[in-house]
């Protein structure tokens, strides 16, 4: 083994110091974020991670948690699904920024379809208006978007708007997002549902997911074919944040996720994607007797 190996294996191994360490599977495939993790759903460990703590634009992954709030609204019987919820100025403007779902100020639309909108497409519009029928306005949901993150302990996270859209003080880091992705996962699978769709169309107007993971679009002949297991998540760009993403898969038992922050283009953000989550199945989960080290850690990654 070369000495540039050699020591990119140590960087992944257990503890240092420990005589006696179990055999490792093949270390992690070279990945091009700056920011990344990949965690098992049900247990937290991580498997390999490299810069998972620092805080970063997080764009319109931001709309995961938007979607929490929201389904901790109708569990505790604030809002259905089948209310209705005002466009306002501000929602409609808030589509023109950015992605939109293409709903109309001044109309009323249900709750259901807003979720759509929003994880489908990643409607800010959608975003929006969830914000205020929630919260009554976006400041005070915001502020609700930050209690989660305080209960969920997201040490490294700060929300200041539902959309994504930048902001000097929306951040957010890899591990803190994979931590609520897997709340949202396991207390509301429900609500979980939306984000892996494909399509959605509103007024006319067919909408697709723009996350890799999922199936190809039958327009583009040059997609990806969807990768096995993929349900979901989200992903995000500003000019600030880069392509960002959180996906998620299931093979038989076992649930992986892989948040990806800072990606410098959406084919380097789905290659990063899919080889993190291929060889997380092939190689690491389940053959290891304890997590990987984040790749620039000196103690276990939990």
């Amino acid at each position: 083994m070369s000495a540039e190996g050699s020591s990119r294996r140590r960087a992944f191994a257990l503890v240092a110091g420990i005589a006696a360490l179990p055999a490792l599977a093949a270390e992690p495939p070279p990945v091009q974020a700056p920011s990344w993790i990949l965690v098992e759903q049900d247990s937290g460990t991580v498997l390999a991670a490299h810069d998972a703590d620092t805080p970063r634009p997080p764009a319109s992954v931001t709309k995961i948690m938007t979607g929490f709030v929201v389904f901790e609204a109708i569990e505790a019987g604030e809002v259905r699904l089948d209310d209705r919820a005002r466009i306002s100025r501000k929602a409609w403007k808030a589509g023109r920024a950015g992605s939109r779902s293409f709903v109309r100020q001044g109309s009323r639309v249900p709750v259901d379809d807003l979720l759509r909108g929003m994880a489908v497409h990643s409607g800010n519009d959608s975003a929006m208006a969830l914000a205020e029928r929630v919260g009554g306005s976006e400041a005070m949901f915001v502020a609700r978007m930050n209690a989660a993150s305080e209960r969920l302990g997201l040490t490294q996270t700060q929300w200041a708007n539902s959309t994504g859209l930048d902001s000097p003080d929306q951040r957010a880091s890899a591990r803190d997002l994979a931590t609520l992705t897997r709340a949202l996962i396991a207390r509301f699978p429900f609500g979980y549902r939306y984000y892996g769709e494909y399509e959605f169309e509103w007024d006319g107007v067919k909408q697709h997911s723009r996350n890799p993971l999922l199936r190809r679009a039958a327009n583009n002949a040059n997609a990806l074919p969807a990768f096995d297991g993929a349900d979901g998540v989200k992903t995000g760009f500003t000019a600030a944040a880069g392509y960002c993403m959180v996906g998620s898969s299931t093979r038989g038992e076992l649930r992986l996720i892989v948040v990806l922050l800072g990606s410098a283009s959406n084919r380097s953000r789905a290659a990063d994607a899919r080889a993190l989550l291929e060889w997380g199945y092939s190689e690491a989960a389940g053959k290891t007797a304890e997590p990987l080290l984040d790749s620039n850690a000196t103690t276990p990654s939990r």
